[in-house]
């Protein structure tokens, strides 16, 4: 009865091959991630060099077509902070061969923006066996938290520092807010978000930030203030730690990408 098992897996395995190797045209099927109107779908080489991806991807990179991106890296794309953890995660799936699911992670719009998206991602395998790249789909967290449940008791925390990201707000506040002490809630946090509290509003502050920027009649000063911060050296050295560059430098960037 194994042996049966076995050569029935192995049939199917077969016919499996076979299709796959007919293919003419693989494109057409990673097309269909065109008609999921809440989903970025990529492609990478193990190089980190994107390959493919549908055109919600390619507007989220900055993108208008896919040759725009196509061989470029998240360093030539994104800010260096979130660059590096979207290297860390490839790397990690690519060395492993192990798949990366439901990963909560923060990603660069298309106006330099971040907001937080569920992202899985799959080791892609050549004719060798050997991991040759990575497919990978992301949804916007607050679409997709129906089903990202470790999301959802954490949803009136997220809900208060979204809205009131520019005031002094306590962790411990939080904590009670949700029924937990603050170590629980920390660790909580730690494990759906991969950051601790403080640096998830410092995040969203930087976030707003990055908004307010493409109102050109609003000095950097300015800005800084309606964000939380009442010290602009303290603004420009949280934001090059966040974005790479300094807000001066962030501004003339998305002001020419208006022109």
């Amino acid at each position: 009865m194994a042996k049966a098992g076995k050569s029935m897996v192995a049939d199917q395995l077969k016919i499996q091959k076979k299709f796959f190797n007919a293919l003419g045209d693989t494109g057409m099927v990673y097309r269909l991630f065109e008609f999921l109107p809440d989903s970025y779908f990529f492609i990478k080489d193990s190089q980190g060099r994107i390959i493919a991806g549908n055109q919600n991807f390619i507007k989220r990179m900055g993108g208008k077509e896919l040759k725009d991106i196509v061989g470029k890296t998240g360093f030539d794309l994104c800010p260096e902070e979130l660059a590096r953890r979207y290297e860390a995660d490839d790397r990690q799936v690519m060395q492993t061969g192990r798949e990366l699911i439901n990963r909560v992670e923060l990603n660069q719009n298309s106006d330099g923006s971040v907001d937080w998206l569920v992202t899985s991602k799959l080791p892609l395998y050549g004719k060798h066996g050997k991991v040759v790249g990575i497919a990978g789909v992301a949804r916007d967290m607050r679409k997709a938290d129906v089903y990202f449940r470790p999301y959802d008791k954490l949803a009136p925390v997220i809900q208060l520092i979204t809205r009131d990201y520019h005031q002094n707000i306590h962790v411990d506040e939080l904590a009670a807010m949700v029924h937990m002490s603050l170590s629980q809630f920390e660790r909580k946090f730690r494990k759906v978000f991969r950051m601790s509290p403080r640096q998830y509003i410092m995040n969203t502050r930087i976030n707003n930030a990055c908004v307010k920027m493409s109102d050109n009649s609003r000095s950097l000063s300015e800005i800084a203030l309606e964000v939380g911060f009442y010290d602009h050296s303290a603004f420009t050295k949280q934001f090059v730690h966040y974005m790479g560059m300094t807000p001066k430098a962030y501004r003339k960037k998305v002001m020419s990408s208006l022109e």
